[in-house]
C-alpha cells in the first residue's frame, strides 16, 4: 500500500505514475500545440496525460487505505483503469482486484481482476439489472439492505410501473426489507 499513499497516507496515483513536472499547471485544453512537450510526454497538458495515462481528469481523492490489501478512494466519470493497469505490471506478481460503482447508481458498476497488466476476469453486469444494483449497494453502502431502506424513504413517490422502480421493489422483497404483503401491494412483480 506505500506504492499507493503520499506521506499522510493518503491515496494518490502520482505516487506510481507522477504527472511530470513540466506538464503541471498547463493550460488544457491547449490554444496552441506545444510539440516539445508532446515529444517528451505525449501529451502538452496535465488533463490529456492524466486522461490518458490514469483513466481519470483527476487523481484520486477521498481516499483511505483500509488495511495492507484495501483501499477505497473516488476519481472522476469512471473506474480508473489505465493507472490499474499499469500498477499491476509494476507488481507483476501481485493480483489486482478492483470493485467499483460510480453516482449513477446501479449503471458503471463491476469488478475486475488484473495481473501482470492483463485483466484475468471481468464481471460486469447489465445497466439497470438487480445484479447491478446489488453490487452497487454492496460497493457504497457495504449492504443492500442499507441502501434498500434508504429508498423506501421515498418508495411512495415512484411510479411503479417504470422498468427502474420495478428492480427496485423485486429487490426489497427479494432480500426481506419489508413484508411481502401488508405494507406494499407488490403482487404484481410475481407476474
Amino acid at each position: 500500500m506505500d506504492a499507493l499513499s503520499g506521506v499522510e497516507r493518503k491515496v494518490t496515483f502520482k505516487k506510481v505514475l507522477p504527472l511530470p513536472k513540466a506538464l503541471e499547471n498547463t493550460q488544457a485544453p491547449t490554444k496552441e500545440t506545444n510539440e516539445e512537450l508532446i515529444k517528451l510526454y505525449g501529451y502538452d497538458n496535465w488533463y490529456d496525460w492524466q486522461r490518458n495515462n490514469w483513466g481519470s481528469k483527476w487523481d484520486a481523492c477521498e481516499g483511505e487505505i483500509l488495511d495492507d490489501s484495501n483501499l477505497v478512494f473516488q476519481t472522476a466519470w469512471a473506474t480508473p483503469f489505465l493507472f490499474f493497469k499499469t500498477l499491476s505490471e509494476k507488481f507483476t506478481d501481485v493480483e489486482i482486484i478492483v470493485r467499483y460503482s460510480d453516482e449513477d447508481f446501479g449503471y458503471n458498476v463491476g469488478t475486475y481482476t488484473l495481473k501482470n497488466g492483463e485483466v484475468i476476469s471481468e464481471t460486469i453486469p447489465q445497466g439497470g439489472s438487480e445484479e447491478a444494483y446489488e453490487l452497487a449497494a454492496e460497493i457504497q453502502y457495504g449492504d443492500i439492505t442499507k441502501w434498500l431502506r434508504s429508498e423506501m424513504e421515498y418508495i411512495e413517490d415512484y411510479d411503479i410501473t417504470d422498468k427502474f422502480v420495478i428492480s427496485r421493489l423485486r429487490l426489497i422483497v427479494k432480500h426481506r426489507v419489508i413484508p411481502n404483503e401488508g405494507v406494499l401491494n407488490l403482487e404484481f412483480l410475481n407476474e
